[in-house]
This record gives structure tokens, sequence and C-alpha cells, in this order.
């Protein structure tokens, strides 16, 4: 091919092409999405208007644990790194992520809900845990919750909440971890509110196994329950023996009162 062809056809070429790219739809299609893309995509990474400030976060349902500490620990986990640049929109906060940190380093906290509230802000409701009572280990004590967490450490019992007694508890006792099968804590936890109802005190609460426990009230005498029975209706067998049976008085003396064996009552 002589050259002057040659450029003839490679002109003739280029002006298919152009004539291509400027008659094509799809083509231009292609382009607008393409630009419409990345209009959206900047608007949600990066526009101001999306980006979640720090006074942005509200916390809500909280009592011991700090609002600031919460906020704090939000703020560390909101960026996102996309290519070199760090992004805190509402659009990408991971709230499952998210709660999973609370839970994580707040062990005082039991349930987070966390809601988006567009366009810039972030909704927090938190439910602390709340004791049933106290474990020992050594000398130290610890919270306990209904879910058998042990979750804070207390500085001074003062008798103030009745003491969970475990056949075994770990050496290596941490905050944070679940030391109580669900199912049985929950049983303690109906006899303590089932005594409270009847004004009975309680000193400690000792597990013996998985069907029985000895409640030990601040009088001295200790009640026996069964806890694959009806905790409710051992109680009110408790509560009417006490009232009909044994006075006041008779009570100084009572060293127990045995409810395993159902409408048969056993004291001393």
């Amino acid at each position: 091919m002589k050259k002057s062809q040659y450029l003839k056809f490679k002109k003739q070429w280029k002006q298919k092409r152009k004539n291509w790219i400027t008659k094509n739809k799809f083509f231009w299609i292609f382009v607008l999405f393409l630009v419409t893309s990345l209009i959206i995509f900047y608007l949600v990474c990066f526009n101001c208007f999306f980006q979640i400030k720090t006074k942005k976060i509200q916390v809500k349902g909280n009592q011991k644990v700090k609002t600031e500490d919460i906020k704090n620990l939000v703020d560390l986990c909101l960026p996102k790194k996309i290519i070199f640049w760090d992004s805190r929109s509402v659009f990408l906060v991971n709230l499952e992520n998210l709660n999973e940190e609370i839970l994580n380093y707040f062990p005082q906290i039991g349930e987070v809900f966390i809601q988006r509230q567009f366009p810039d802000k972030l909704i927090i409701s938190v439910r602390e845990r709340k004791p049933i009572g106290v474990v020992k280990q050594d000398n130290n004590y610890f919270f306990i919750d209904k879910e058998g967490v042990v979750f804070e450490k207390v500085n001074n019992q003062k008798n103030q909440w009745p003491e969970i007694v475990l056949p075994e508890v770990d050496k290596d006792l941490k905050i944070g971890r679940t030391i109580i099968e669900k199912n049985l804590i929950s049983r303690i936890a109906e006899i303590e509110e089932e005594l409270r109802k009847k004004e009975i005190s309680l000193r400690s609460i000792k597990i013996v196994s998985s069907k029985r426990a000895n409640v030990l009230t601040q009088e001295g005498w200790e009640v026996y329950f069964n806890l694959d029975d009806n905790i409710s209706k051992q109680v009110f067998n408790l509560d009417l023996l006490l009232r009909e049976k044994i006075s006041p008085r008779e009570r100084e003396n009572l060293e127990y009162i045995d409810l395993r064996f159902g409408n048969q009552i056993f004291y001393k």
C-alpha cells in the first residue's frame, strides 16, 4: 500500500470512529451513567452534608457509663478508609459492627440499638445491666446480672446485694464473661424477686447443684429451694408457713426451712 493510500485510509478510519462516538447513543448513556455514579459516590462518601460529627452522636439510656466515653468510642469506629481518604458518612456506618464494639468495650451495657437519622446523625440507645447479686473471688466482689454476666467490680459490698455462691469460681474471673448458665441464673433471679416481694432480705444464695439452691436470709436462717419446681409456689408456701406456724420469736432460733418437696415443708 502506497503511503498516500495509507494516509487516506487512516483519515477515513478516524472519521468513522469519530462519527461512531458522536452518534452512538449507548456510548453517551454509558458516559452519563459513569458521571452520575461518580457524583453519587462523592455525595454519599465525602459530601460534608452527610458526615457525622461528634456533636451529632446522641446517646440515650445510660446512667453509669459516661456519654462522652461512648461517643469517643463511636468516634474511633466511624472513619472508613476509601482509597486514600477517610469518610464518616452516615450511609457507610456498619451498625452491626458498631453495636458489637460498644458491647465488647462496655461490659456494663447489655443491649444497644443504633439508628441513623439523616442526614448526619446517629442515635444510640443503650440498656445497662442491672445486678441481681454479687460473686466473690478472693476478697473482691463483682456484680452479676440476670444473664449470668459478670460486668462490674464492686468497691464496697456492705450487704446491699446477696452473694451468689457458686460450686466453683474461675480463678481467672474476667469482667464481661458469662459464668452461670442463663436458665440457672434466671431461676436464682426469680427466687430473689419473689422473696423481695415478701420483704425477706437475703445474705446469699448458694447454688448447690442445677436442682438445688440454699438461701441464707439476713435473719440467719436458710431456705432450701428446688430449682426444678415452681419458684412462686415455693415462696407462697414459705410465706404461709411464716405467717401461720412460725412466730417472730421462733424465727430467732430458726435454722432452716426446706421447700423442696412440694406441699410437705420441713423446718427446724
